[in-house]
């Protein structure tokens, strides 16, 4: 028997990669003073990241670092080494401490042998000692607090080595271990869950020279290989991130190599004690790009190069557990060759990409991916921790009722944190206003008034305005409203009973009044008749680029904007520089009134997804609603409980777009949904009865 907790861990579960293509952008976090690639990075504090060495324009190596703070966006010059590196190894050590070691000092036929050590505080580098052979394209790990395993590498550009040596950083001294058994270059060396360091995926020569499938452990003990385990495939330079379980997941790789054209591999495999098993492939054959874990369940895969070696500015998003690859947000620019880190940035797990190359060369742009979702806020059946309810305001049923059906009440709900509005936003909102009555002033139009707005204002999260044609904004100080208006005041110049218009304030106050200076659009034969049946009708606002667009539907297809207007928001409410503003929706009647109730609201396009399925949530004291299989493919099944009236099954994208709508029987206790044409992606169930709505998360995979 399916239970209500079953569902809800499945739910948890799946942070999925559909769901984040809508919430997921990469902005440039800034750029270096100089252009690199084949260079290292890692963190050095929480939200700090050091860039060391490289290659930069002309082919020239460079000995700089450049710190990047990406919480505030700063790259400042970091302690420049003692000697310029390409394509060396940068090892982390326990004490916080980072070793950059070997590499190419010019081309390929120069090497060094120098290892430095940069202390803690980034003050300065230290030359602490020599390989014992000079090399370049080497792997590395640390032994322990102070010793470093360094494993094959290149002397000149053909002389691929199998020699290892152990490091100690404590002393400066070198010493030469059991050789690697072929040579290699671009070794991959990590540790698995048990502590093993494994080795794998070099090439032991130029391009399309020896690979191995066999993965080699390191035995601490006798300082000898031996063979742990096989790859995936016989793949050379793949990417392995480093998962929090302690795992590692491998992506793309190389299976040859040509002057012309290679041939890259898609492969996405895991680590399974000592060997990757493939579990999946990626969208595209990729190698020189990276792969960073950022939540529990998924991997970013970013940039590098094709088969005709051209950079790459598209990403995927991977699931660690499956193997399911889907496309991820585009980034600014192309990067290959470049360097990737995961961090954390004001308590949110994010990543930066750093150099590399664009079409062009090497390049200095430093990107930051950002999460649309952490900077919303919404409700689904009312989270009261993020609002503020005002005046007549109050929680009813799954949702608020904004007033009652009685004149002269006002009612308004805030976020209670600014958001961002100037930078771009989307919202939607559904709403039922029901028992209408015009009183003793008729419009002509459906009965009932007077409707909602939402506003955006910098003085408070706390305000309410004016009743009646006010629509519980009129008063509020100085900002923005987008209003959707049941009935025709004609003091306030409405044009019809509905409609939807756009004001503003005079620098002190807003103002409902369609004159001058307040209005800036105002829009009527496009709007649906909003009538006081109970019926529910859907709200979008989107605001992109200078351009303000509206929808009110009944049926959230959004495909019609109703009013679509050009605006800078931030300059007509007079946003500081981080461009938030305080949201909320308010609503009001006067002589003529009806109730008001939000079903449910958004502000940010990841809080389209809500969630309502707790126990006996809804006032019949029904069964909860349940929705399976989770993902669902072909069909879906939905446990309607105790339906003492008929449903509405409604299915809609995260853009809104409604692709699935039924009507269901009363007494039918369960129903299904054929989905077999519906695209992958992450969908929301509206179940509507009729007094109440649940909402439900629906992953459909293909």
């Amino acid at each position: 028997m399916r239970t209500n907790a079953t569902f809800v861990f499945a739910l948890m579960l799946l942070m999925s990669a559909v769901q984040l293509q809508a919430q997921l952008r990469w902005d440039v976090l800034g750029r270096m003073s100089t252009p690199r690639t084949r260079f290292q990075a890692c963190v050095t504090e929480e939200a700090r990241v050091i860039a060391v060495g490289g290659r930069t324009k002309g082919n020239e190596t460079t000995a700089t670092t450049e710190i990047i703070d990406a919480e505030t966006g700063a790259i400042t010059p970091g302690p420049t080494m003692s000697v310029a590196r390409s394509e060396f190894a940068l090892v982390k050590m326990s004490d916080s401490s980072i070793v950059a070691i070997g590499g190419y000092t010019f081309g390929y036929e120069s090497n060094t042998d120098a290892v430095e050590v940069l202390d803690p505080n980034l003050q300065r580098w230290q030359l602490v000692g020599r390989l014992r052979e000079a090399r370049g394209q080497l792997a590395a790990i640390a032994l322990d607090d102070t010793r470093i395993l360094v494993v094959g590498g290149r002397i000149g550009n053909p002389n691929v080595r199998a020699t290892c040596e152990i490091f100690d950083i404590a002393n400066g001294s070198s010493a030469l271990v059991q050789d690697f058994p072929y040579p290699t270059s671009h070794c991959q060396l990590i540790r698995n869950r048990n502590g093993e360091i494994l080795a794998f995926s070099g090439r032991s020569g130029g391009p399309g020279s020896f690979r191995s499938d066999i993965i080699h452990r390191f035995n601490e003990g006798s300082k000898t290989w031996e063979k742990a385990g096989f790859v995936a495939d016989s793949l050379f330079n793949p990417t392995i991130a480093a998962l929090d379980d302690g795992g590692a997941l491998w992506t793309g790789g190389s299976f040859r190599e040509s002057n012309e054209t290679d041939d890259f591999r898609s492969t996405i495999g895991r680590l399974e004690g000592s060997s990757f098993r493939k579990i999946g492939d990626m969208l595209e054959p990729r190698v020189w790009h990276s792969c960073t874990q950022i939540n529990d369940t998924l991997c970013v895969a970013t940039g590098g190069m094709n088969n005709t070696k051209t950079p790459y500015r598209t990403t995927e998003l991977i699931n660690i557990k499956t193997g399911n690859a889907a496309t991820g947000p585009q980034m600014q620019t192309e990067h290959g060759n470049h360097s990737a880190v995961g961090l954390m940035v004001n308590n949110t797990r994010t990543m930066i990409v750093i150099g590399g190359y664009d079409v062009a060369g090497e390049t200095d742009i430093v990107e930051i991916l950002r999460d649309d979702c952490l900077m919303g806020a919404g409700i689904g059946m009312l989270d009261p921790g993020k609002l503020n309810m005002v005046g007549t305001a109050t929680t009813y049923l799954n949702g608020v009722r904004m007033t009652q059906a009685l004149p002269s009440q006002a009612g308004a709900i805030w976020i209670k944190d600014r958001q961002d509005v100037g930078n771009g936003f989307v919202s939607t909102f559904a709403f039922r206003v029901s028992k209408g009555d015009d009183g003793s002033q008729p419009d002509g139009g459906p009965v009932g008034a007077d409707g909602f707005a939402l506003v955006f204002q910098n003085e408070s999260a706390s305000g309410v305005g004016n009743v009646g044609r006010g629509i519980g904004y009129d008063g509020l100080p100085h900002g923005l409203a987008i209003e959707i208006d049941t009935y025709l005041n004609a003091i306030n110049n409405d044009p019809s009973g509905s409609h939807v218009a756009v004001q503003v304030g005079d620098g002190t106050r807003l103002s409902s009044n369609h004159i001058s200076p307040y209005v800036r659009s105002v829009v009527y034969d496009r709007v649906p008749p909003l009538i006081a049946d109970g019926s529910i009708y859907n709200v979008k606002a989107e605001y992109r680029g200078g351009l303000l667009r509206v929808w009110v539907e009944a049926d959230e297809s959004f495909d019609d904007p109703v009013l679509e207007l050009p605006i800078d928001i931030g300059r007509e409410i007079g946003l500081g520089s981080d461009q938030k503003a305080w949201v909320g929706l308010t609503s009001a009647t006067g002589l003529a009134f009806q109730q008001h109730e939000v079903i449910d609201w958004t502000f940010g396009e990841c809080n389209a997804i809500l969630t309502s399925v707790g126990q006996d949530s809804r006032p019949d004291g029904a069964k909860t609603i349940m929705a399976y299989p989770v993902p669902a493919s072909e069909l879906i099944t939905i446990d309607l409980g105790d339906v003492a009236h008929g449903v509405t099954l409604d299915l809609h994208g995260l853009d809104g777009r409604s692709v699935r709508r039924i009507l269901v029987d009363e007494g039918v206790t369960q129903a299904t949904i054929a989905i077999g044409d519906v695209p992958a992606g992450l969908y929301v169930l509206r179940v509507i009865k009729r007094d109440s709505v649940a909402v439900l998360k629906v992953p459909i995979v293909r």
